[in-house]
């Protein structure tokens, strides 16, 4: 199961995309087996899909990463609770996902859907609190950081991460592109 991410249009969606150093969201589900014939059946897991901008004020450079973590319910859900201890208020508009208890087949392709579309709502309430994504900075959630493998992105040692950089050409005139 694979979700999209919808596409805004208008100048006011642009500045609102443009302001937002990270965007991130839950966009598809698996079923996984245990590794190398590890013990315990197939689980769920779910996508969660990053792109962080970092800019550097002095050379007017951006670099932008993406990358994506796989994650189970289980740890959105010690994440949640991590956070809620961290940020106590104003974790009460985040509204987690119910457990599903009475599910017969969690790894039907009807209730991934459901789970995943669940998680994103919770994700997008999480990443849009103050300072929690703000992963330039020392005051972000060490427990988001961690969830989502940051530090080993920024340093590099995170497989499969994208990263393009936009810059000055060396020797020549630049000028900032309009609108970011």
């Amino acid at each position: 199961y694979e979700r999209r991410a919808g596409v805004a249009s208008g100048p006011a969606a642009a500045v609102v995309e443009n302001k937002r150093a990270f965007v991130s969201m839950v966009r598809r589900a698996r079923v996984s087996a245990p590794p190398h014939g590890g013990r315990g059946g197939h689980y769920a897991e779910y996508e969660v899909a990053c792109q962080l901008r970092l800019t550097a004020l002095r050379v007017r450079a951006e670099r932008v990463y993406r990358w994506s973590v796989w994650r189970r319910y289980s740890l959105f859900e010690g994440l949640f609770a991590a956070m809620q201890r961290e940020y106590g208020w104003q974790m009460d508009a985040v509204q987690f996902p119910p457990p599903h208890t009475f599910v017969l087949n969690k790894l039907d392709q009807g209730f991934l859907e459901k789970r995943c579309g669940e998680l994103d709502q919770f994700w997008q309430q999480l990443i849009v609190l103050e300072r929690v994504a703000d992963f330039s900075k020392h005051h972000c959630s060490s427990d988001l950081r961690s969830f989502l493998e940051v530090e080993d992105v920024l340093t590099g040692l995170f497989p499969g991460m994208e990263v393009s950089n936009t810059g000055p050409p060396s020797g020549r005139a630049w000028r900032a592109p309009e609108g970011g």
